[in-house]
């Protein structure tokens, strides 16, 4: 049994579910090209002329003011190493944590 008769998947996760009870899948052409279609689980609905930001600050990085670009080192990371985070959703994180 669904909650609904029809159910999608749109934003939060951009890839699918897997979940044989999600029909669509709101994306846009760049996440969810439509030639892998065939991996998806849910039939892929794209919104036309839309990529779903997900970074918009590091990718506009020049648009900010310079006393907001932090370097590593403020938050006591390493330069040049790579760091592996998915914190997925930021009411997961605090400072205990971090």
């Amino acid at each position: 049994m669904q909650p609904a008769p029809i159910q999608v998947s749109y934003i939060g996760f951009p890839g699918t579910t897997g979940a044989t009870y999600i029909d669509y899948l709101v994306t846009d052409e760049f996440v969810s090209p439509l030639r892998y279609a065939n991996i998806y689980s849910e039939k892929i609905v794209h919104l036309p002329h839309c990529y779903f930001v997900n970074d918009y600050k590091q990718k506009n990085l020049d648009v900010l003011d310079s006393n907001c670009q932090h370097k590593r080192s403020y938050y006591g990371l390493p330069e040049g190493k790579f760091i592996f985070a998915c914190f997925n959703q930021l009411y997961k994180m605090d400072l205990e944590i971090f």
